[in-house]
């Protein structure tokens, strides 16, 4: 995480849209941020789960990914991290709640 580099105005925009100082890295991570990137995903998820409730035949699997971990609990522990700063930037209730909505067959972290 230390080799991430926000757009110039992302930071700004977290700051107009959320309210809140942005915070990333080792001194943790604003809340809020999870939150901005998981409204990137209600488009695809609500699409799926309309269809599954409509029950339109979809694959025999269904497999999400996300490099981002959605609880704390599914990292290593902190002596086989490369960077034991990382659970400082990880974890995210939103991420969370919509893989549990989704429920895939094979979720990846």
């Amino acid at each position: 995480f230390g080799a991430i580099r926000w757009p110039p105005n992302f930071e700004s925009e977290v700051r107009q849209r959320l309210g809140e100082h942005f915070l990333f890295g080792s001194h943790g991570t604003s809340r809020h941020l999870s939150e901005l990137f998981a409204a990137a995903n209600e488009t695809w998820l609500e699409e799926l789960l309309a269809m599954r409730n409509e029950q339109v035949e979809l694959p025999h699997v269904v497999i999400s990914f996300s490099h981002f971990v959605p609880r704390q609990e599914l990292l290593p522990e902190k002596r086989f991290l490369l960077d034991a700063m990382l659970h400082r930037v990880s974890g995210s209730c939103v991420l969370e709640d919509q893989v549990r909505r989704l429920a895939p067959d094979v979720p990846v972290f």
